[in-house]
């Protein structure tokens, strides 16, 4: 088991790398929030969902079990708010194409296209380039790399912690 300081560090620093990982250095929009939870049950993902629906955001959840000694990623699950809906898609993963700096997400096994973040809103993309079916081992080690060593997201990205008791 884990100290709750311990796993809020983790988180912070999670929620920071993915961010400097599918943005770079632009700054994110209030209509795009990049979170971290336990995973989430229907329950949860519905509030979610219901949230993102009310503020008229995207959501980007960084889902980890923080039950363990050291807390680890393990999936991203995305809530995009569009018209009179809200779509989920959990089990996402982050790639990386060979050069690039930045990330996108893939949806899990057998779903369409990727998802490109821009600092306001998730966007579906069509395709799903080979460079990018290949990049998850790519991206994990980069994440890894920035968990690590730490981003700079100041002026980019305002993280705020709360820890449940």
């Amino acid at each position: 088991m884990n100290t709750a300081a311990t796993a809020i560090d983790i988180a912070r620093r999670h929620v920071e790398a993915v961010s400097k990982l599918l943005l770079g250095n632009k700054k994110i929009d209030s209509r795009l929030s990049i979170v971290a939870a336990d995973p989430l049950t229907a329950t949860t993902a519905t509030n979610i969902a219901l949230m993102a629906k009310e503020a008229d955001a995207d959501i980007i959840c960084l889902e980890f079990d923080f039950t363990v000694t050291e807390p680890e990623l393990l999936c991203i699950t995305l809530v995009a708010a569009r018209d009179e809906g809200v779509y989920i898609h959990s089990g996402c993963r982050l790639s990386m194409a060979p050069g690039s700096r930045l990330a996108r997400l893939l949806p899990r096994e057998g779903g369409r296209g990727h998802f490109q973040i821009l600092p306001n809103e998730i966007v579906q993309r069509d395709s799903k380039p080979a460079g990018l079916l290949n990049g998850i081992d790519r991206a994990a080690s980069r994440l890894r790399e920035l968990v690590r060593s730490g981003v700079d997201v100041t002026d980019q990205v305002s993280v705020h912690l709360v820890a449940a008791e």
